[in-house]
């Protein structure tokens, strides 16, 4: 069977995005972290597709001005957190800082994509159902001039520090967009998520 890692696909019902991080719970359950908006119905079993499982356990998200994110189990499934394309295990959190170089691997994107962190502040989420949020967090700029960081299927996937390890940020959405023509993409801190769902590594 296939582990589930960071950024290897997560589906339910027509949504689709991508494993960001494992973390357990106080009691040692272990828990996948994904972006809230693609676990939209805690009713509907969860896939992690070429692991040969389709779990339900119990999606809980969380969408707010801090956090976009989701936790869901893994069922019998087995786990790494060594993100898909890159010879690193994940082992800390840290916030992020104007200039950063991170790592990102989403399930749609063909490779590791690496960008640097441009600024820190509110950002304007646009959701499928219409709706928008104010939402803190950063957006990333890409170190290879023209190429899109965050393709659809890419939210939830996480931004990491390949020098140390250290989880930083979940992919929340990306551009170019109507309101935003440059290339870029949006995450929101990886502390909160931590907190929101009292989750360690």
């Amino acid at each position: 069977m296939t582990a589930v890692v960071p950024g290897t696909e997560i589906a339910q019902g027509d949504e689709s995005g991508t494993v960001g991080l494992i973390a357990r719970t106080d009691s040692g359950a272990a828990r996948v972290i994904t972006a809230g908006h693609v676990l939209i119905d805690p009713t509907l079993p969860v896939r992690f597709p070429g692991t040969g499982s389709s779990p339900a356990f119990g999606a809980s998200q969380w969408i707010d001005d801090r956090v976009d994110a989701a936790i869901v189990g893994l069922g019998s499934n087995t786990w790494v957190n060594r993100p898909r394309g890159v010879n690193v295990t994940i082992t800390s959190i840290r916030h992020a800082a104007v200039g950063d170089v991170l790592s990102m691997s989403g399930a749609t994107s063909a490779s590791v994509r690496r960008a640097r962190v441009k600024y820190l502040g509110q950002h304007h989420v646009g959701y499928s159902n219409g709706s928008g949020l104010e939402m803190w967090g950063f957006v990333l700029e890409p170190l290879v001039a023209g190429q899109i960081l965050s393709a659809p299927g890419d939210s939830g996937a996480l931004w990491w520090d390949e020098k140390t390890g250290a989880a930083v940020g979940l992919n929340v959405a990306g551009g170019p967009s109507a309101e935003d023509p440059g290339i870029w993409a949006f995450a929101c801190h990886i502390g909160p998520v931590f907190d929101r769902f009292a989750l360690r590594l």
